[in-house]
């Protein structure tokens, strides 16, 4: 993290690639003062790491007050007669002390154990990371999210696809989009699910219905904001969202995931391309799913009057997280935008906090 600040300060192009800490045999993090140590040394040195274990074992029983786990490690340590230069619990990207966990701290500590000084730390995680990827319409956020909830071991959350099911309800019971109160009773007791389909692709259901297809027509598209910017849609899909959160180990991409959905996830991006390119897409994706293709000067001023109304509602507003990445898609193939989405997790989630789809289950 200091080295990312140090090129970012200095405007250098350099990329910091982290990785996960290697390790010796006994645990130890490698480290060219381990050979300093001697045999009894090594042993006691050991001691560190269970520690930092037992903290991290604490923390994930619930324990989420920063000097109880502190007195922790403090008590181990002291028992195995290393001398702690610090041990703390911060926030993991600004690497200043925090008085609770929250869902996501790092749990660091340095000792003396004979003539060397040794470090070591633990991510303190409560859940597994949420990515949250925000952005208009048409800049191709399924794609690149399915992929890479795939890469990263985590599951794929389409929200878009939830208020597509819900606007496609509204068309098919006759209802006005633009009738809030007769919306409402669409809500009560609704059934929407998103099921993993074949090769990757979201099965959607509402009330017992396959909609994955229909939700995609231009029709249903053109009245996604209306039905979308109504509290009580808002109020109703947003709490089936976060229920679907609450242990993490999600992507999800909508409008409002990281501003009002998941406001804590471990990692935002601002995914967007311009009103043009957006539209070539969206013909390109009728043409394939074989509905028809309106001209493209239709689709640009569909693209743009729908940013106008997600950007302008009163609820939810589409908006940039203060801290999401913007990452502009024109002129980038989906595997360098993948891998842009990818580089952007790891500086927020490091691999020994997520190593990936292998990574252990978060208690």
């Amino acid at each position: 993290m200091i080295l990312r600040q140090v090129v970012a300060d200095l405007g250098l192009p350099l990329s910091v690639q982290g990785c996960a800490t290697v390790r010796e045999s006994d645990g130890l993090a490698a480290s060219s003062r381990l050979r300093y140590l001697s045999g009894k040394e090594r042993g006691r040195a050991r001691a560190l790491g269970e520690a930092l274990d037992a903290a991290q074992a604490l923390g994930q029983a619930g324990e989420d007050r920063s000097h109880q786990l502190i007195a922790a490690v403090a008590a181990r340590l002291g028992s195995a007669a290393l001398s702690a230069d610090y041990v703390e619990v911060v926030d993991p990207h600004r690497l200043v002390p925090v008085k609770r966990t929250g869902s996501f701290s790092l749990l660091a500590a340095a000792v003396h154990c004979g003539a060397s000084r040794l470090i070591d730390h633990r991510f303190l995680m409560s859940r597994a990371p949420i990515v949250a990827i925000d952005g208009p319409a048409g800049a191709g956020k399924s794609t690149v999210t399915r992929a890479l909830a795939h890469r990263l071991g985590l599951l794929y959350l389409d929200t878009g696809a939830m208020y597509r099911a819900l606007t496609w309800l509204v068309r098919e019971q006759g209802v006005d989009p633009a009738d809030a109160a007769a919306i409402a009773p669409l809500l009560q007791n609704l059934d929407l699910r998103l099921l993993g389909g074949v090769d990757g692709e979201q099965q959607v259901l509402i009330n017992g219905h396959d909609v994955s297809a229909a939700i995609r027509s231009h029709e249903v598209t053109g009245l996604v904001s209306t039905v979308a910017a109504h509290a009580c849609v808002r109020e109703a899909l947003t709490a089936q969202q976060r229920a679907m959160g609450q242990r993490g180990g999600l992507v999800a991409e909508g409008r409002d995931i990281g501003t009002a959905v998941f406001p804590d996830a471990e990692c935002k991006v601002f995914l967007t391309a311009t009103v043009a390119e957006r539209a070539r897409r969206r013909a390109l994706d009728l043409e394939q799913r074989g509905f028809p293709v309106p001209p493209l000067a239709e689709l640009e001023a569909t693209i743009a009057e729908r940013d106008r109304l997600d950007s302008t509602r009163e609820v939810a507003p589409l908006l940039q997280a203060d801290d999401a990445a913007e990452v502009i898609t024109d002129g980038l193939t989906i595997e360098q935008v993948i891998s842009l989405l990818e580089d952007h997790f790891r500086e927020r989630v490091p691999e020994d906090a997520w190593p990936g789809p292998d990574a252990p289950p978060i208690a």
